[in-house]
Parts: C-alpha cells; sequence; structure tokens
C-alpha cells in the first residue's frame, strides 16, 4: 500500500498537477537508519540536499516487480540532476533481495526494512 502511495504521489508530482504546489514538495523527511542488503547502515543523512523518492516493496509483491523498472530508469534518467531512489524492502531476509536487485538491475539503494518501518 505504502508503494501504491508513493508511486501515486511521485506521478502527481512529475505531472505538476495544479493541486500539488512546490513547496509542500521541499518538506524534509523523517529521518531514518536503516541496514542495506550488505548489512551496512545507510541513514537518511546521506540523502541530504538531493530529491528522495522511497519506495516500499517486497520480492513477493507482484505490482512491486512490475513498478520497479520504472524506478530503475527514473533514477538512471535523473541521477545527475540529484534524484535518489530508495528501495526500502520488506521482505524478511536478504538472500532473494539480492537475487531481484540483480534480476532487475536495481541500482538505486536498498535496505531492508521491516514491521516498524514506516
Amino acid at each position: 500500500m505504502k508503494s501504491v502511495f508513493m508511486s501515486l504521489a511521485l506521478g502527481a508530482a512529475v505531472a505538476g498537477l495544479g493541486a500539488c504546489k512546490p513547496e509542500a514538495l521541499l518538506e524534509p523527511a523523517p529521518a531514518w537508519n536503516l541496514k542495506d542488503v550488505d548489512g551496512r547502515v545507510a541513514t537518511s543523512d546521506q540523502c541530504r540536499g538531493k530529491v528522495v523518492v522511497v519506495n516500499f516493496w517486497a520480492t513477493w509483491c507482484n505490482p512491486c516487480k512490475q513498478e520497479i523498472p520504472g524506478y530503475v530508469a527514473l533514477q538512471r534518467k535523473y541521477a545527475a540532476d540529484g534524484l535518489v531512489i530508495v528501495g526500502i524492502s520488506m521482505d524478511r531476509g536478504t538472500a532473494e533481495v539480492r537475487k531481484f536487485i540483480k534480476q532487475y538491475g536495481v541500482g538505486y539503494p536498498v535496505v531492508m526494512g521491516d514491521d516498524g518501518t514506516e
């Protein structure tokens, strides 16, 4: 559900809908501190000053499998302009996530979430 919300929010922002005011898009995100698939800690501070899209997803989620290629393409296209996509995997282990990252060519940071990650 969070992934769908983020996708809709991103779509509205990219489409430049009249109801979206630019100043509303500049609110700082909540701080986070999560481990990546290799156990290294990644933090929101590493993204400071950039436009960040957060995508909650899981390897078993079919809609996620459909949307990930779009996020990969966005990251490739706009990384030089300061866009960072952060994938928060809600999977329980890292083995499947590693396979998924390789299979889908995910080149943006992927961290591991849990039931307490919002």
